[in-house]
């Protein structure tokens, strides 16, 4: 994102033609307060994750609808933490040795830390 104030951030749906019949929206961060076609498009960000659903919708992690059309993100706890996938600790066939290893490591670090 380009324009965060206070941790929010503001988007607008930008409407491009290609030609008469193609058009094409874009989610874009603007500056809070103003509109997508306000600015000039050496000013407009498409933050990656962000797009367009049913012509008017912006859909993506965190998006908050706002009156009046456009979306907004707010900063929020967990907002940068690194997803895990489905497999936890090396997947169903190694768990059991993953976990016994780490176990030990930690028994270990206590063990060091008393004395």
């Amino acid at each position: 994102m380009l324009y965060v104030e206070n941790g929010e951030a503001h988007m607008r749906i930008l409407e491009t033609e290609r030609d008469p019949i193609t058009t094409f929206r874009h989610a874009v961060n603007v500056p809070i307060g103003k509109k997508a076609e306000e600015l000039p498009r050496e000013q407009l960000a498409r933050p990656l994750g962000y797009k367009v659903q049913n012509a008017t919708k912006i859909v993506g992690p965190y998006v908050l609808p706002m009156k009046g059309g456009g979306a907004r993100i707010k900063v929020t706890e967990g907002m940068w933490e690194d997803r895990r996938g489905h497999k936890v600790d090396g997947g169903e066939r190694r768990q059991a040795e993953v976990r016994f290893k780490r176990r030990v490591a930690e028994r270990k670090a206590a063990r060091e830390e008393r004395q």
